[in-house]
């Protein structure tokens, strides 16, 4: 990535802003080892780690503490020398553990949290060798008594000889007969021995030993000879002290060295979920969002707020790359084109280091080899460079290396030079970069560039917004139309006398003045549109209410037409169970008539029973199909009897009371003309049989070789769908299969509702089964007969 750009969209003040989240030192170190992705995969498994943390910290925040881990690295580089640890030193490894074992007892579920769960839940940890530490090294990095047992005997020894020693040399100081020797009633300490203050001159015999001498030379430290061998006794304590304290720092330095690989892991870990932590932290601070991660080189941020200006950003939607290779974005001074354009380069640097971006959700960033950015003023005087010449130069840095995958972002590209050349070179600099498949977004006042923007096929104007009423900008960006720079608006503001302002006006020349006035009449059409496009989408919310509404009626209507017809059904099962019966009846009567009387009796009867079940019919379904024509009357064609909705073959007629012949499911039967539809959708005719069947045997087994496997009421009415199911239930019933497909639909939902309803308490089906996806979904339901 080019440190360049980095430097220039201050990246790195977002990373000391990360920084600032983390709680250990060692996660702040990681800090500076920030990688700037350039792999789509790498990028989006970052973005996910940090909204783990995220997503962590939103359901709890969790009992780690982490800011108790020590800085560790000066222990280690004690390891590398072969150094003994000191007592702090040890103090920092048993504080390490300690931290380990705070964070794997609070391991979150990694079902949920899969990173950060296995981090925390492999944490390293040696209780025995903490509690070893713990034992010898209190928390001010000192070592206890109990370390061992040597010790404890020294300083037991050491503290009672502490207390005698001084208690008989103040006894011998307060003694009156040495009044005159004695300079100071007090016990002090010089050399590590226990001594009296006596006059200098005053000193005299055997019996004292010097051990120091004040300043001015009146005061001489001496130990009396009394006191000699208890003082000799202490400082052999003290050395005896000195020993065992350093023969456990080197018991315990020993056992931190045969863990030293694993100490290392763990520092490597607590520092890493720390920085893991951290960023999940930044996340919430700047209330922002994990942008998607897209292939190829289309941004579309959404709401975005530059990651530094805080509450003061105001939120702004750009969209860049894909078949918009570049944007020229105009506008007035101060009115946040560079804020944007700095944006954009953050943006894409911090979803590539693995850092939530302050947008709403739906902001789409790619993933950049390359980004390039020439901001601000880069004049030299070392190297003898004016500002525009030191910005052709970082300019001709970027042409060198930018291609496919680059991202160049260049702020008031060309100016600081006569403006019809700069117009020109920058025209001729940015097609460069669009024909060498690079993304670019430079800023201008350049008219020209306007002109450019909105003739050249990949490239497009955009502006940031000014209220001229009141003289300020609105830092909003509106991609499509070309800005005005407002100079003599902000002059005003500024406090230019008014009459300078006025005369300048003057020093416009006629096509700037059009142009300028061209904007300005976009910008009223463009409000216009936006009030016309406002009251479309008010009526087109009006309609939708509406429609809801009407759906909401035909809804309540479509329920009370289905609890008649659960009403009417009912009654018509029920009079086709007592049918049924009389036809049975009717049937065993005509197999045992032997006289043409009593096979015209029992015709009259078969004839009632139709007269009664077609006036139930007509009470349950409305007539179907159209009238038939003459043309329709043909051996053969698939007609329906409009009182029924039932399919029938065609057979002749009709006679001279227009009473035609049909076929009925391979039953003959006779009906009027009048009765006969052309269904709106034919059904598949049947099988036109060579002669009347009526023996049952034969009826059965022509049900058998017609009886399909499934049904297909797709397009149909509940009504009628109920209908032709209820014929296929039977056929399929006679024929002996052991189930059948209703092929139903999906559609609103109604009519499958209304087949399920009905199969549930048909009594030829058993019960129903669902389809798998490969044989149709919810599409389909199997019923399994009886």
């Amino acid at each position: 990535m080019n440190d360049s750009a980095v430097e220039k969209l201050e990246f790195d003040a977002v990373l000391d802003r990360l920084e600032l989240q983390c709680a250990s030192p060692g996660g702040r170190a990681l800090v500076d080892e920030v990688v700037i992705h350039t792999r789509v995969e790498s990028v989006r498994a970052a973005l996910a780690e940090t909204s783990e943390a995220r997503r962590l910290l939103d359901t709890r925040v969790p009992d780690w503490d982490l800011g108790l881990a020590p800085d560790m690295p000066p222990v280690f580089a004690r390891f590398e020398t072969g150094s003994m640890l000191d007592a702090l030193d040890l103090h920092a490894v048993r504080a390490l553990l300690d931290a380990a074992a705070r964070v794997r007892e609070a391991a979150p579920d990694s079902q949920y949290f899969p990173t950060l769960g296995a981090l925390a839940a492999n944490m390293f940890t040696d209780p025995p060798l903490a509690n070893r530490i713990a034992r010898s090294i209190d928390a001010k990095g000192h070592v206890m008594d109990d370390a061992s047992p040597a010790l404890a005997r020294a300083r037991r020894r050491i503290r009672r000889l502490e207390q005698s020693i001084p208690g008989m040399l103040q006894t011998y100081v307060n003694d009156p007969a040495n009044e005159s020797l004695v300079q100071d009633r007090i016990v002090t300490m010089r050399n590590g021995r226990f001594v009296i203050p006596v006059v200098a001159g005053k000193m005299r015999g055997p019996g004292f030993i010097m051990q120091d001498r004040s300043a001015s030379g009146q005061t001489a430290f001496v130990e009396p000879s009394l006191a000699v061998e208890q003082n000799n006794e202490l400082i052999s304590e003290r050395a005896a002290e000195r020993e065992a304290v350093l023969a456990v720092l080197r018991e315990l330095s020993a056992a931190v060295a045969e863990r030293q690989m694993e100490l290392r892991q763990l520092h490597a870990d607590l520092s890493r979920l720390d920085l893991l932590m951290a960023r999940g932290r930044l996340s919430v601070a700047m209330r922002a969002s994990c942008p998607a991660i897209a292939a190829g080189d289309a941004i579309h941020i959404a709401g975005g707020r530059h990651p530094l200006l805080a509450e003061h950003a105001v939120p702004v939607d750009v969209s860049l790359g894909g078949d918009t290779r570049a944007i020229i974005l105009t506008g007035p001074n101060a009115g946040g084109k560079t804020v944007a354009l700095k944006m954009i380069g953050l943006f894409c640097l911090m979803a590539q280091a693995g850092l939530h971006v302050p947008a709403t959700d739906g902001t789409i960033l790619p993933v950049f080899t390359q980004i390039h950015a020439v901001i601000g003023d880069e004049q030299s005087i070392e190297h003898s460079l004016s500002t525009f010449t030191s910005h052709l130069y970082d300019i001709a840095q970027i042409l060198k290396r930018a291609g496919r995958g680059s991202l160049a972002l260049i702020d008031e590209i060309c100016s600081g030079t006569d403006p019809a050349e700069g117009t020109a070179l920058a025209c001729s600099i940015i097609k460069h970069l669009m024909d060498a498949g690079a993304v670019c977004m430079a800023t201008s006042h350049h008219g020209g560039l306007k002109t450019f923007a909105s003739v050249t096929p990949g490239a497009q104007n955009a502006r940031v917004l000014f209220d001229e009423a009141a003289s300020e900008p609105r830092y909003v960006v509106e991609l499509g139309a070309p800005g005005k720079s407002y100079a003599l608006h902000i002059a005003r503001r500024a406090g230019l006398p008014a009459d300078i302002v006025h005369a300048a006006s003057g020093y416009l020349d006629e096509q700037t003045i059009m142009a300028e006035q061209l904007i300005t009449d976009l910008e009223q059409l463009k409000g216009v549109l936006a009030v016309e496009r406002a009251g479309i989408e008010q009526k087109k919310q009006e309609i939708e209410k509406v429609k809801r509404e009407a759906e909401k009626q035909l809804d309540t209507a479509e329920k009370k037409r289905r609890e008649l017809l659960a009403q009417a059904v009912g009654e018509a099962e029920k009079l086709v169970d007592q049918t049924r019966a009389r036809c049975r009846e009717l049937l065993d009567r005509a197999k045992g008539s032997d006289t043409l009387p009593q096979k015209a009796e029992v015709k009259g009867e078969i004839t009632k029973v139709q007269r009664t079940v077609r006036k139930a019919a007509r009470r349950v379904a409305p007539l179907r199909g159209r009238d038939v024509t003459l043309k329709d009357l043909t051996p053969g064609a698939a007609l329906i009897l409009r009182d029924t909705g039932d399919p029938v073959t065609f057979g002749d007629g009709p006679d001279h009371r227009g009473h035609a012949r049909v076929l009925l499911g391979g039953l003959a039967m006779t009906t009027h003309v009048r009765n006969l539809g052309v269904p709106d959708t034919p059904p598949r005719p049947p099988a036109v049989p060579k002669r009347i069947i009526h023996d049952h045997d034969r009826f059965i087994a022509e049900a058998q070789r017609t009886a399909p496997s499934s049904v297909d009421l797709h397009g149909m009415r509940a009504l009628e769908a109920l209908e032709e199911l209820d014929r296929h239930l039977e056929t399929a019933h006679l024929a002996g299969l052991e189930r059948i497909a209703v092929k139903h639909g999906i559609g609103t939902g109604a009519l499958r509702k209304a087949v399920n309803e009905h199969l549930a308490d048909h009594p030829l089906v058993r019960r129903l089964e669902p389809a798998l996806q490969s044989q149709g979904g919810i599409g389909v339901t199997f019923a399994i007969l009886k």
